[in-house]
């Protein structure tokens, strides 16, 4: 079977929403969830730049949320918002009570405790409140680092939770690559009637659980809003993206490419200076109209380590041929001799 997700966005595509890095770091959980799927999280100084196009909606500041569940009105009222901006989250808080009060468990002041005694993982499912079904969830806990456990083997100590197939693990502690993934954070689309949970770890202690709903109406208009790139699939090979996208404004591109040192970007022939957009991606800013798009990666480095090579090469040729000049003349010595 071939499973589609009608809540994903696409690769590349263009926003006029964006958001500024400074507000963006104001934003706690879940709205910084929120604001990367509502807007394009762009340099402060790129949502300047843009800010006061026509039909651009900017959100810059200080502003907020508690994450009360209060819906936000048309985005494209927040036309270049300045000082605190009204950014209020459309999620809303909801109680699926303790999903880790499970058999064998305690519970100390707000902390889950539970201890594994067997051998392998513990598997179960919780039911789900009617107010949660056919919605998306949002689930974030607080995972205390393992503490009195017997040290088989170093690395053995993980603390995996897994729920309806979406896993977060934290490290032993006392391993050298140790994550320090404390907070556990869950993205559910599939909530029909239940949460199927898995946990592996010997010394569990869970505190802090909540958990938020997202209709997801809202979501598939957000992704309705998003211009697509199409991409020219003739061009596109290797380490070379081109395609096309339609701005409808002035705005930025963002893309699912991981931002990195190497990239090019050109449009309409023209190279631009690319930027890290949602904080870890890479990002460009474009007109409104039509373009065309080329993304080209070369990998730090690369000309400086052919050049390398190409010395290195060079190196060892020229002692082979030294040291075939040198054989033939000490031949010629001995046979004169």
């Amino acid at each position: 079977y071939l499973y589609e997700n009608e809540y994903a966005f696409p690769m590349i595509y263009f926003s006029n929403k964006l958001m500024s890095e400074t507000q963006y770091r104001t934003l706690n959980y879940p709205d910084n969830i929120e604001a990367l799927m509502r807007y394009a999280v762009v340099p402060d100084e790129a949502v300047n730049s843009v800010s006061g196009s026509a039909g651009d909606s900017t959100v810059k500041g200080d502003g907020s949320s508690a994450g009360d569940g209060t819906v936000s009105g048309a985005d494209n009222n927040a036309s270049a918002v300045s000082g605190k901006a009204a950014f209020k989250s459309s999620m809303k808080k909801v109680d699926i009570g303790d999903i880790f009060d499970i058999e064998g468990s305690t519970l100390e002041g707000n902390i889950r405790h539970i201890v594994n005694n067997t051998d392998g993982d513990i598997c179960y499912s919780k039911e789900l409140p009617e107010s949660v079904k056919g919605k998306i969830l949002l689930l974030c806990i607080y995972v205390h680092d393992p503490v009195n456990v017997e040290k088989k083997f170093l690395g053995k100590n993980d603390i995996r939770i897994k729920i309806n197939g979406v896993k977060n693990t934290l490290t032993d502690p006392d391993w050298k690559y140790k994550n320090c993934n404390n907070y556990f954070e869950y993205v559910i689309s599939d909530t029909e009637d239940r949460l199927d949970i898995v946990i592996t770890g010997k010394d569990i202690k869970i505190e802090g659980l909540t958990a938020y709903t997202l209709d997801p109406v809202y979501l598939k208009e957000m992704k309705g809003e998003l211009k697509a790139f199409v991409p020219d699939m003739d061009k596109t090979h290797d380490d070379t993206i081109c395609g096309s996208i339609t701005a409808d404004s002035d705005g930025f591109v963002s893309t699912s490419l991981v931002w990195q040192k190497g990239f090019t970007v050109t449009v309409d022939g023209e190279k631009v200076t690319p930027v890290k957009t949602d904080t870890a991606f890479l990002g460009f800013p474009v007109s409104r109209g039509q373009h065309s798009i080329k993304i080209s990666f070369t990998a730090p480095g690369l000309k400086a380590g052919k050049a390398v090579s190409a010395v290195g090469l060079m190196v060892i040729a020229l002692f082979l041929i030294t040291d075939i000049i040198l054989g033939k003349i000490k031949r010629k010595t001995q046979v004169d001799l």
